[in-house]
């Protein structure tokens, strides 16, 4: 295997862990939108085998 690179994902666990106990309290602090900007990247994406 290649460092990062899986032949199959088939049995890879894609479940998201239990949020932090303080996520809730955090957030609940935070200015309510009602269409939030959501922008998600990483400088890897912009490489031509990961598109």
């Amino acid at each position: 295997m290649e460092f990062g690179k899986l032949e199959n994902i088939k049995n890879v666990d894609f479940t998201l862990p239990d949020d932090h106990l303080e996520t809730e309290a955090f957030l609940s602090k935070l200015e309510r939108r009602e269409n939030p900007i959501i922008r998600v990247a990483a400088p890897v994406w912009g490489t031509p085998e990961w598109k």
